[in-house]
């Protein structure tokens, strides 16, 4: 003979459901909200030693430029100027192709999201454990 289940029962359990997938839900946007404030930061850290750094470096090659002509002389002033910008030329070609190439290589965004969502979808495939 079947078992006749309790309206009350199978509506508290519906409702222990909802609960559980609104729970999940929000615990998954919490973590989501939180790798995008953290990948925030981690981008506006990047901006601010990136400015420094070619600040600096600015300042470093005008200088060398400038000793490197005075030093050339009268004589050669024309050929170390010449040298120096094809010298700089070069090295801005390089560093734009190695920034295009870490640009692309960048991280996935919200990793650990993923993962857990994965995870979420894996034990939700195999069914509850009794």
């Amino acid at each position: 003979m079947p078992q006749e289940q309790n309206p009350g029962s199978v509506s508290r359990g519906v409702r222990k459901l909802a609960f559980d997938l609104f729970e999940l839900i929000y615990t998954r946007l919490s973590l989501l909200g939180v790798e995008l404030q953290e990948e925030k930061l981690r981008l506006l850290r990047l901006a601010v030693f990136f400015a420094v750094a070619t600040l600096c470096a600015g300042f470093a090659l005008l200088f060398f430029s400038l000793f490197i002509i005075v030093l050339a002389g009268e004589s050669h002033r024309l050929l170390a100027i010449g040298g120096l910008t094809v010298l700089f030329a070069a090295g801005a070609t390089l560093a734009g192709i190695k920034t295009l190439l870490l640009a692309r290589e960048g991280g996935q965004l919200f990793q650990a999201s993923l993962a857990e969502i994965k995870k979420d979808q894996a034990s939700l495939h195999q069914g509850p454990k009794l």
